[in-house]
């Protein structure tokens, strides 16, 4: 699989299969983007207090990270205008590797390429060997949904990776997932 660089980065591979990625996000500010206006004041990285998401999630990595789900902002997202995603986690057991988060926006009628965005968790505050069992973590980052000339959805994709390693979904018949350990976090109205 080609890897395409860090957040910031942007490319786009032409004539390429599936796998390939067009880099389309990019890490969070301390302050959220100046065309938004957070509709709920900012979730802490890490909490000893459960979240309670916009769109509850479903989905066990490794048997130590449990998706929880994610915020949107706004809640109700337009294609061509950022979006800030928060994904909540609540750590099970302690996480000895570094994982890195994936995130896959795939258009759901194929006519836009794929939106990746791979990522250290809390842009690169909170590695996965910091989590705290028993603790609740948020990860914040926006992407760039394309302009669209009427309403359409995206299904946003996510997991977890280091080098060619992705970290295993270990109840996959409880949660939607592609079978290569890539979970379905829910998808996008954007209007």
């Amino acid at each position: 699989m080609r890897r395409v660089g860090a957040l910031a980065a942007t490319a786009l591979l032409t004539g390429c299969p599936e796998s390939c990625l067009i880099q389309r996000t990019r890490p969070l500010s301390t302050e959220p983007p100046a065309v938004l206006k957070p509709a709920t004041p900012q979730a802490p990285i890490e909490s000893a207090a459960p979240p309670a998401p916009q769109h509850p999630g479903k989905g066990t990595f490794g048997e130590s990270i449990e998706f929880l789900g994610y915020d949107t902002e706004p809640a109700n997202p337009r294609a061509g205008r950022p979006v800030v995603v928060t994904f909540y986690f609540h750590v099970l057991k302690p996480v000895s590797n570094d994982w890195m988060i994936f995130v896959h926006v795939d258009d759901r009628t194929g006519a836009n390429q794929r939106i990746n965005g791979d990522h250290y968790p809390a842009s690169g505050q909170l590695h996965t060997p910091q989590w705290k069992a028993g603790s609740y973590v948020a990860d914040r980052f926006v992407i760039d949904p394309p302009q669209s000339e009427s309403k359409s959805q995206v299904d946003l994709w996510m997991g977890f990776y280091q080098g060619d390693t992705r970290l295993p979904i270990s109840n996959p018949k409880d949660c939607v997932n592609d079978g290569n350990d890539r979970l379905l976090a829910g998808t996008l109205d954007l209007l």
